[in-house]
C-alpha cells in the first residue's frame, strides 16, 4: 500500500469539449483533513466538484461524490483509480466548469478517469510501512544498557522522559522484538503506519 508524499498538493488541468477539468490531489489522514481540503479547494462557481478518497489502513474508509453528475460517472471512476493504484490517505478532487457540450455517461467516465489519471501520474508516492511504537520504562542506572540495546537492534528512540523512572518511546519494524535480557517494563506496544 502507498500514499502521496507529505504536504504536497498536486494539480493538473484538462479541457474536453469546452469543459474545463481542474484536478487536485493531496494526502489526507482523517475525515477532518478531508473536509478541510474540500472546503479549501472546492470551487463554488464551478458546475461540479466531484471527488473520491480513501483513509486509513486497518480499518479503511473511503467514498466518493458525483456532485450532480449522473450516478457513478465521476466519483466512482476516481475511486477505482485510487483502488487500482493501491493508495490510501488520499483525496482526488475534480472541479468541472461546464463548457456547454454534454459528454454523455461514457464520455463523463472517460473524462473523469483521464483527469484523475493525469494528476496521479504527476504525483510522488511512498510505500506505507507497518511499524511498532513501543513505550518502555526503566531505572536510570540501566540507561547505558538500554541505549546500547537500542543501537544494536536498530530501534529509533522518538521520545525520552526522565521522571522517577526513565521512559523511552521506540519505533521499530520488528513486532516480535524481545526485551528479556533487560531490566525494563514494556508499558505499551502499538501498531503504526508510516
Amino acid at each position: 500500500m502507498q500514499t502521496l508524499k507529505e504536504n504536497h498538493v498536486y494539480q493538473t488541468e484538462l479541457i474536453i469539449k469546452k469543459s474545463r477539468f481542474i484536478t487536485i490531489a493531496k494526502k489526507v489522514s482523517s475525515k477532518e483533513e478531508l473536509n478541510d481540503f474540500l472546503d479549501r479547494y472546492s470551487q463554488k462557481e464551478a458546475r461540479h466538484n466531484c471527488y473520491a478518497y480513501k483513509i486509513g489502513i486497518d480499518p479503511q474508509t473511503g467514498g466518493y461524490s458525483d456532485d450532480g453528475e449522473p450516478k457513478n460517472t465521476a466519483g466512482m471512476p476516481l475511486f477505482k483509480l485510487i483502488e487500482n493504484k493501491d493508495l490510501t490517505n488520499v483525496v482526488v478532487l475534480v472541479i468541472r466548469y461546464f463548457g456547454g457540450i454534454k459528454l454523455g455517461a461514457g464520455g463523463l467516465i472517460r473524462a473523469y478517469t483521464k483527469a484523475g489519471t493525469m494528476v496521479l501520474d504527476e504525483a510522488s508516492f511512498h510505500q506505507i510501512e507497518e511499524m511498532w511504537e513501543i513505550k518502555i520504562s526503566f531505572d536510570i542506572n540501566d540507561i547505558k544498557s538500554v541505549d546500547l540495546f537500542c543501537l544494536k537492534h536498530d530501534l529509533e528512540v522518538i521520545d525520552k522522559e526522565f521522571l522517577e523512572q526513565v521512559s523511552y518511546t521506540l519505533l521499530t519494524d520488528d513486532k516480535d522484538i524481545s526485551f528479556d535480557n533487560l531490566n525494563i517494563e514494556v508499558i505499551s506496544r502499538k501498531k503504526k503506519y508510516l
